[in-house]
């Protein structure tokens, strides 16, 4: 059956965002609720629709240049199985949902990265405490950095 109103909570998963962020796009006037006699919102999905073609358009043309948050903390990262050998990275942008790693690229790792054949990484927090002491994420984008260094962006799994 196909819904024409959608929940908040299935806007967020299909965004990939917060919860919040729903309401705060309908405070901003880019989606426009319907109560239900319940008190519940729903969204038209053709509303929904407009708002995440309007958002795909904008990322492609409106990239980020710079990180949301720069840090430098030092990682190790693996491929997606817990037993497979610890590279040395540094983690060096976070955002909302994402990493952003520097990894060099004489490690075996990076040659796996780059073929596409290693999709899933785990990142494990190297005694700063600050961050979970494993995450598991997915590689979405590989961009070399310099001859010695690459940057691997990743999207977080919940």
């Amino acid at each position: 059956m196909d819904k024409s109103y959608l929940k908040s909570s299935e806007i967020a998963k299909l965004f990939n965002v917060d919860h919040s962020t729903v309401f705060l796009w309908v405070k901003k006037k880019h989606l426009r609720p319907i109560k239900t006699p319940g008190g519940n919102y729903r969204f038209a999905k053709s509303d929904v629709e407009r708002l995440f073609h309007a958002t795909r358009v904008q990322d492609v043309s409106e990239k980020r240049k710079y990180p949301r948050f720069a840090v430098s903390f030092p990682v190790e990262v693996s491929e997606g199985s817990a037993l497979s050998e610890k590279v040395p990275a540094s983690l060096s942008d976070v955002s909302l949902g994402g990493l952003g790693l520097t990894i060099n690229k004489d490690a075996s790792l990076y040659d796996n990265i780059r073929s596409g054949s290693t999709k899933v990484l785990r990142v494990y927090d190297v005694d700063s405490g600050i961050f979970k002491p494993e995450m598991e994420a997915e590689i979405r984008h590989v961009r070399d950095i310099d001859e010695e260094k690459a940057f691997v962006g990743l999207l977080l799994r919940k």
